[in-house]
């Protein structure tokens, strides 16, 4: 019986994340529902075969859309067409969340390296289906600060200095930080690049990058 019910606790957020928030689950065993109080002694009077069946019935109701989007926080107005979802589109969760993803990928590219992206519970309209979805942002411009390098081994700090794509200074940019990765790859002495950015702003503000370099 617990396995039922945790069952259909599980059946129920699936529904909801395919945008079915009206849904109902209901669980019965050997066509007696879970919420009957006889059904533990039927259980333990029941034989070993044949087995009680046990049987899941769903109701989906009406799918519903996406409501109101609403984006808070100091977002580049150019930025907000990259979340790939609008009003009017089936609510799935799988929808929302690479929204968000793409949303901190395009603030990251940006400029802001230490932007977040929150997604607090959506607010639902029953009355008409629909559920609004809430992007709560916070970005910062910091610019690039430290750059450092573990397991160089037998290579010259000077020389991959000179040789990397990106300097310390200029506006953080993802894309340009992997292309300066694989560049070093291209060198052939590598086993392994490996860019791992800093979680938090150093002393002065700025945002540090550590490179690690495995292999030579």
């Amino acid at each position: 019986m617990q396995r039922a019910r945790d069952d259909a606790a599980k059946f129920e957020e699936a529904l909801r994340s395919f945008g079915y928030h009206d849904g109902t689950v209901s669980i019965s065993i050997g066509g007696i529902p879970l919420t009957d109080p006889t059904l533990p002694d039927t259980i333990d009077k029941a034989q070993a075969a044949p087995p009680l069946q046990v049987v899941v019935a769903i109701d989906t109701g009406r799918r519903y859309r996406i409501g109101q989007i609403t984006i808070e926080g100091a977002v580049p107005p150019d930025l907000v067409p990259s979340i790939g979802i609008a009003a009017v589109n089936d609510a799935l969760a799988a929808d929302v969340l690479a929204a968000r993803d793409r949303l901190l990928a395009a603030l990251r590219e940006a400029h802001h390296p230490l932007a977040t992206v929150a997604v607090p519970p959506a607010i639902l309209h029953r009355e008409r289906q629909e559920l609004d979805v809430i992007f709560q942002v916070v970005t910062g411009r910091p610019r690039p600060g430290s750059i450092r390098f573990n397991g160089l081994r037998d290579m010259s700090e000077a020389f991959m200095r000179e040789r990397l794509l990106v300097p310390a200074g200029p506006p953080f940019s993802p894309s340009s930080i992997e292309a300066a990765r694989e560049d070093l790859l291209t060198l052939g002495v590598f086993s392994a690049v490996r860019m791992v950015p800093a979680d938090q702003l150093d002393a002065a503000g700025h945002f540090a990058a550590g490179r690690r370099r495995r292999g030579t």
